[in-house]
């Protein structure tokens, strides 16, 4: 019966613990302030669609390239209702950007929203943000595969992501056959002629080990 009771505390324990987190994580949650524009003192506007209202301590307390702009002359001078512009950036993807700086969090892996996330990757590049970019990889590796291996080649070429690059290598060293004969790597390689040339050293240097490992031993 102790141990019966005692189970039963332990699970209250952690049953209060996880309620007080949830609570705590919906009272810092700055998504409400995003959606609702509340006190928005600046404008972000994508390459298309209608610019979106944000607040200039978020996003300059969340990349120092921002900080930057928003600390610039004219942007000092600037009323309230001035505009930042990413022009690089769909209206979607601004969305899930600037989301993330003010919760933190990606979209579950589940949705179909790859591309975006490699778009924001290489905004997390380009406006200096870091955890933003660790966040992409880790989302980007959950859902890796011959069919996306290209892309994410190029973006983690493009963003000197080396984990990522070297995680997407493998695939396409191990998976060689499926990839370089895909529709994909036509377009690829018409791009990238010097990913093209690692490729084929990373195929080379993977047939000289297989071949080294299968070598017989000569004993004396």
């Amino acid at each position: 019966m102790q141990g019966i009771r005692r189970a039963l505390e332990r699970m209250k324990e952690m049953q209060g613990r996880e309620k007080a987190t949830k609570e705590k994580v919906a009272f810092l949650d700055g998504l409400a302030a995003l959606s609702e524009g509340l006190h928005a003192d600046i404008l972000v506007k994508a390459g298309d669609g209608q610019p979106v209202p944000a607040h200039r301590a978020v996003l300059a307390s969340r990349s120092e390239i921002f900080k930057t702009m928003l600390l610039a002359d004219d942007c000092k001078a600037a009323p309230a209702g001035g505009i930042v512009s990413l022009p690089e950036l769909t209206h979607r993807e601004l969305r899930h950007l600037l989301e993330f700086l003010y919760t933190g969090e990606l979209p579950p892996v589940e949705q179909d929203l790859f591309s975006t996330v490699l778009s924001l990757l290489s905004a997390a590049d380009k406006y200096d943000i870091p955890f933003l970019r660790k966040s992409c990889e880790r989302w980007v590796l959950a859902d890796l595969r011959v069919g996306n291996v290209l892309d994410v080649l190029d973006a983690a070429h493009r963003c000197s992501g080396v984990e990522l690059k070297e995680r997407a290598m493998r695939v396409v060293v191990e998976k060689a056959e499926e990839v370089l004969f895909s529709p994909e790597f036509e377009a690829f390689a018409g791009q990238n002629s010097d990913l093209c040339v690692e490729i084929t050293r990373a195929l080379v240097n993977d047939k000289t080990k297989q071949k080294v490992k299968h070598e017989p031993v000569n004993k004396w």
